[in-house]
């Protein structure tokens, strides 16, 4: 990684519910990326900063979106890898037109999770 910034993290996907009600009514989702570290980086890089991810993806749909979305926002994905045991996290989040939303995270075991000193060591 060359000068920039690096945030390590866990990106997720992200399911919106379409319209208001209990998730487990809610039969339209809308799909996205989240994460606090995710929308920090999308943020540095459109203020035409570099910045780079490190993260562990399940190589699964939701970590392949996950990682087209960074290259999509102009993060370096350089620092990403791919776990083939654990899946990426994701989280449902309701719609509401008061209050705040029901957020349920799937995301106990995920491929983040299991980022170590050996994930570091990566870094040039």
């Amino acid at each position: 990684m060359s000068k920039g910034l690096l945030l390590v993290g866990e990106p997720m996907g992200l399911l919106i519910a379409k319209q208001e009600g209990a998730l487990e009514t809610v039969r339209d989702y809308s799909l996205a990326v989240a994460g606090a570290e995710f929308n920090v980086a999308t943020g540095i890089s459109r203020l035409g900063l570099k910045v780079s991810y490190l993260t562990k993806l399940g190589d699964d749909p939701f970590g392949k979106l996950i990682e087209s979305t960074l290259r999509g926002n102009g993060i370096d994905s350089g620092l990403v890898s791919y776990s083939s045991k654990e899946r990426t996290g994701f989280m449902l989040k309701g719609k509401v037109s008061k209050g705040d939303p029901q957020i349920f995270y799937f995301r106990a075991g995920s491929a983040a999770s299991t980022l170590s000193e050996s994930d570091v060591e990566k870094i040039d």
